[in-house]
């Protein structure tokens, strides 16, 4: 009895290591910061909405590609370096051959195979257009100098959607 439970918790701890080990994104932090918001310096302006509501012109359910070679370094994520990604009006941005459907806003737990997601927020979302003195656009940039660079996504005044 004594074999068989000091046997059960090496086991268990050596596939507890294993995870540990074998982890995707463990290494990665999040950090927060308070103060003034900035629209991103010199940024690629992707589209800007046109019209509201979901209908043409409006920025909602969208997919924009940054093909590879269009980040002017490579972004190392999961142990993989890319240089493009995909941005998704949504709220999220996605990794690999494989671009997530327009309509998806639960990348993290989607069954698409594409190699990796980062969501910023990951539900329905949509752009304005002059509504309260507000119109929605969706660009990258980025900021820093090398080697300290970010490359930042910036969905402005977007608005959940429905």
């Amino acid at each position: 009895m004594k074999k068989s439970f000091l046997f059960m918790k090496m086991l268990l701890f050596a596939v507890f290591l294993t995870n540990q080990v074998h982890a995707q994104i463990s290494a990665y932090t999040f950090s927060q910061s308070t103060g003034t918001y900035a629209d991103v310096t010199g940024a690629t302006v992707l589209a800007t909405s046109t019209a509201n509501g979901f209908v043409a012109g409006a920025i909602y359910n969208q997919v924009y590609n940054l093909p590879t070679g269009s980040f002017p370094f490579t972004f190392t994520y999961n142990g993989v370096g890319y240089t493009g990604c995909d941005i998704n009006s949504n709220g999220f941005i996605t990794f690999g051959a494989v671009p997530p459907t327009t309509t998806l806003t639960t990348p993290l737990s989607s069954t698409v195979a594409y190699d990796g997601a980062i969501s910023a927020w990951g539900r329905s979302l949509n752009a304005p257009f002059l509504l309260g003195g507000k119109t929605g656009s969706l660009s990258w940039g980025v900021e820093g100098v090398a080697p300290n660079r970010t490359i930042v996504i910036q969905w402005k005044d977007f608005r959940p959607g429905s």
